[in-house]
């Protein structure tokens, strides 16, 4: 529980409600573990949807205890995360025009090797083309030159601050907290996870990626009245 509240009395509540209570079930986290899947790239008509949505990701073999799942956090921060200062938003939604929103994410299990990296967009479906090939194009790019560091620095202040938002929430603690918990950790795990990302180094950063992103084994699924838009044109 996060909030205003009195401790003696929730505890009293809790111990009332829930003494002796046992669950019948054996608990069992299910492991599904890291797999290598064949990329596709799927259109779906979805008709008279005045948007379309691209989604483009693919699995990782990664963890949250993996030495790189810093510089992957924060460099999908830097990517995709920070909203309109990233580079997929900076590209994508202001310099060309093309998408209403545009975010990545990567995420990774505590027991695992078992992540992904994801991005969507929503663009008119007459743009998704473009917005498919702005998306390779900076995926291509950021391998290759990696970020800048006045990129690093700029967006080691928003993430940190992201953080700090996040926190201030009490639904969004109260969820960090049953996440911390049922990995049995505590919220020094968060602290930890900060100083790494304080430490990174853009080299660090690019190697990282490198290591887990390929845009050709990416899949890609568009959906939208891809049909009304060509006949418009």
């Amino acid at each position: 529980m996060v909030g205003d509240f009195d401790v003696v009395e929730v505890k009293r509540a809790v111990g009332d409600l829930f003494a002796g209570w046992r669950s019948p079930a054996k608990f069992e986290r299910v492991k599904t573990g890291f797999q290598t899947l064949p990329s596709v790239n799927e259109t779906i008509e979805t008709p008279d949807k005045a948007n379309a949505t691209f989604a483009a990701g693919m699995r990782l073999n990664l963890s949250d205890k993996d030495p790189d799942y810093a510089a992957m956090v924060f460099g999908n921060y830097l990517l995709g995360g920070g909203f309109l200062n990233s580079r997929l938003a900076t590209r994508i939604r202001v310099k060309d025009g093309l998408s209403y929103s545009v975010s990545s994410n990567v995420g990774a299990k505590s027991i695992e090797q078992d992540g992904q990296f994801q991005m969507v967009a929503i663009a008119a479906p007459q743009n998704v083309a473009k917005v498919e090939a702005a998306f390779k194009e900076e995926i291509d790019r950021l391998l290759k030159d990696g970020f800048t560091q006045q990129e690093v620095d700029a967006g080691r202040t928003g993430w940190t601050q992201s953080q700090q938002v996040g926190r201030s929430d009490d639904r969004a603690l109260a969820q960090l907290l049953g996440v911390r918990d049922f990995d049995n950790r505590t919220m020094s795990w968060d602290d930890e996870l900060q100083n790494r990302v304080m430490s990174l180094t853009p080299d660090d950063i690019r190697a990282a990626l490198r290591k887990h992103l390929d845009v050709t084994k990416m899949s890609v699924i568009k959906a939208g009245d891809f049909k009304k838009a060509a006949t418009a044109q």
